[in-house]
């Protein structure tokens, strides 16, 4: 990981570290400090297999690609710039294009373009993978609004990418990248791919499916169904694509909720509530299905579990891994 931090400069001595930090890590550009906001730039560099990643937030300045700038650049290469926040606009050869949150732009290194980048902005830069035809990246100043299909399911799945990014073995990141730009280039084509027939979407579809069924869980009236509506896709489709990884969407629920349940039965400050109280927190409907559920799951009950927890870590011999799927009668 690089980081670069703004609030280590001077306000000018900063904006000028930045353009150079900038110029040697993503393209030449020139800094001003601007607008009524404090300047502040910080910037996190992650690599995955042959691109970079990088999540820069910041305010109080605003960034330009002259000619000079242009001149500077030894190669030509493209970004998708993801907005998960902020009001940045970005000007070319298109004209201003006014990027909103949650927006998508293909900005290129061979274009003249100021950053408006006055108020808060929060941005994930994609360094696309040069060995891609210019043909297939040369979409200067486009931008994939939000209102794109495929824009909440890439969004998600980036920020997951580059939040996991040094955790990731070299085989797998190359496979990654190769989702990431299926993605964002499927972002830009007026026919959209079929989640059916494409095995990045899929993977795209997948994991923003996990991260929602890790903040959902705990509801008891959270099912499948319902995950399939969020996602905009069949049940049928959702099943198919889990199955893939080795687990019902059911069976996925819940083994969340037992991971859930078993962090809680092992955190001192859950000392006073009981099973039951645990069991429905983690969105079961009643203490015999969740007792059930996580002996099969566990390799004991709830009660061994907090017994076992109170003496230090459950031995690995007793302690069936939760990853383990299971079935059972009822609706998780």
């Amino acid at each position: 990981m690089l980081v670069f931090d703004s609030d280590q400069f001077s306000p000018r001595g900063g904006a000028d570290a930045w353009a150079d930090f900038a110029a040697r890590k993503l393209s030449a550009v020139r800094c001003v400090p601007a607008g009524d906001h404090r300047f502040q730039v910080r910037a996190d560099f992650r690599a995955v297999a042959e691109i970079t990643m990088a999540r820069i937030a910041g305010s109080g300045h605003i960034s330009e690609r002259a000619s000079y700038e242009v001149a500077c650049e030894r190669h030509e290469c493209y970004a998708a710039v993801f907005h998960p926040d902020g009001v940045p606009s970005i000007e070319c050869r298109k004209g201003i294009a006014h990027v909103r949150p949650r927006d998508v732009s293909i900005p290129g290194s061979t274009d003249s373009m100021p950053f408006g980048l006055e108020p808060h902005f929060d941005h994930i830069v994609v360094m696309l993978p040069q060995r891609l035809p210019r043909s297939q990246v040369a979409v200067p100043g486009a931008v994939a609004p939000a209102s794109n299909p495929l824009r909440g399911i890439q969004s998600d799945y980036v920020a997951s990418v580059y939040a996991q990014a040094d955790r990731r073995s070299s085989y797998p990141s190359a496979l990654v990248v190769d989702n990431l730009t299926e993605l964002i280039f499927a972002m830009l084509c007026e026919e959209p791919i079929r989640v059916s027939t494409s095995t990045s979407l899929r993977a795209g579809v997948f994991d923003t499916a996990c991260r929602i069924i890790a903040r959902k869980a705990h509801d008891p009236d959270f099912h499948p169904a319902t995950l399939a509506r969020q996602l905009g896709i069949s049940i049928r489709m959702l099943q198919r694509i889990f199955q893939k990884n080795g687990a019902t969407v059911a069976q996925w629920i819940v083994r969340t909720r037992l991971d859930k349940g078993s962090i809680m039965l092992g955190d001192e400050r859950m000392r006073a509530c009981t099973i039951t109280d645990i069991a429905f927190a983690c969105g079961f409907r009643d203490l015999t299905t969740f007792e059930r559920a996580f002996s099969a799951v566990k390799g004991m009950t709830p009660s061994a579990w907090r017994r076992s927890a109170a003496n230090g870590p459950p031995s690995p011999q007793t302690v069936i891994s939760s990853k383990r799927c299971i079935s059972i009668s009822r609706d998780p």
